[in-house]
C-alpha cells in the first residue's frame, strides 16, 4: 500500500467526483481489482420543425345557454370552414376543450345578471410552416377570438432521436477512455448500455405578443428549432 495505493485511491476519488463509477471484483487470489466502469453520456439535437400546432378558439356570451352556445357553434363551424378552404383537412383540426360557463354579476341586489359563456377550444396542425401566420389570420376574421400560441415540431422524431443516441454513447465512450486510461487500464466491451432519459417530443412555444404582427396587420409567426435530447448509461469491462 504506499504510494501506488495512494494514486489508486486517488483515482477513485476523482472518478466519483466526476461522475463516474469504477466497480470492483474480488479475485481468485483474494485481490481486488476493477473490471467495470459505468459513464453517462448525454447528447442534445437541433432540428427544423417541419409542422406546427395552433392553439385557437371561440368564446361567445349570451343570455341562456342555448343561444351562447348556438352562436359558438356557428362561429367554429364559420372558422373550420374558413381554414378547409385554405387546405387544412378536418383531420389537422381537434377540439381539446368544449366548455359552457354561468357567469353572475352583482349577485343579490338590483343590478344582477346572469350570463352563459360557451367556449370551443382546438388544435390546428399546419404543415406549411410559411403558411402559419396565414391561417392564423384566416382563423380570427371568420369568429376565432381566442389565440393560444403556436408548438413547432417534428412530425418524425425517429432520426433526430437516433442522432443524439449515436452522440451520447460516443460522449460516454470518450469519458470511458479518459479514466480508464489514467488507471492504467483499456476498454473492453460493453456490459449493459441504457437509454435513462429521452425528450424526444420536444416542443418549442411561441405565444403570439403584438410583435407577432407586423405593418399591414398580418401575423408573423418565425419557426424556432426543437431540441431533441437523450442520456445515456453505458458499462464496460476494464481489461
Amino acid at each position: 500500500m504506499g504510494k501506488s495505493a495512494g494514486i489508486a485511491g486517488g483515482l477513485v476519488a476523482i472518478a466519483l467526483l466526476a461522475g463516474f463509477a469504477i466497480r470492483a471484483v474480488v479475485g481468485p487470489e483474494g485481490d481486488e481489482r476493477p473490471h467495470q466502469i459505468t459513464v453517462s453520456g448525454a447528447s442534445s439535437v437541433s432540428s427544423a420543425p417541419d409542422q406546427a400546432i395552433v392553439s385557437m378558439g371561440v368564446r361567445v356570451e349570451g343570455e341562456d345557454p342555448e343561444s351562447a352556445f348556438q352562436a359558438k357553434s356557428a362561429r367554429v363551424n364559420a372558422v373550420m370552414d374558413s381554414l378547409g378552404d385554405a387546405g387544412i383537412g378536418r383531420d389537422d383540426i381537434s377540439t381539446t376543450d368544449l366548455s359552457l360557463d354561468r357567469r353572475v354579476r352583482d349577485r343579490g341586489t338590483p343590478r344582477e345578471t346572469v350570463t352563459y359563456i360557451a367556449e370551443n377550444r382546438m388544435d390546428v396542425t399546419v404543415r406549411e410552416l410559411e403558411k402559419v401566420g396565414e391561417m392564423v389570420d384566416r382563423a380570427v376574421t371568420a369568429g376565432a377570438n381566442v389565440v393560444g400560441g403556436v408548438e413547432f415540431r417534428l412530425s418524425d422524431q425517429s432520426g433526430a432521436r437516433d442522432e443524439a443516441l449515436q452522440k451520447a454513447v460516443n460522449a460516454a465512450r470518450e469519458k470511458a477512455e479518459t479514466l480508464a486510461e489514467a488507471a492504467g487500464a483499456s476498454l473492453g466491451g460493453v456490459v449493459r448500455i441504457e437509454e435513462t432519459r429521452s425528450d424526444f417530443d420536444s416542443v418549442v412555444r411561441n405565444q403570439l405578443a403584438p410583435a407577432a404582427f407586423d405593418a399591414a396587420g398580418e401575423t408573423k409567426v418565425v419557426p424556432e428549432e426543437v431540441e431533441t435530447s437523450v442520456n445515456v448509461l453505458v458499462i464496460w469491462e476494464l481489461d
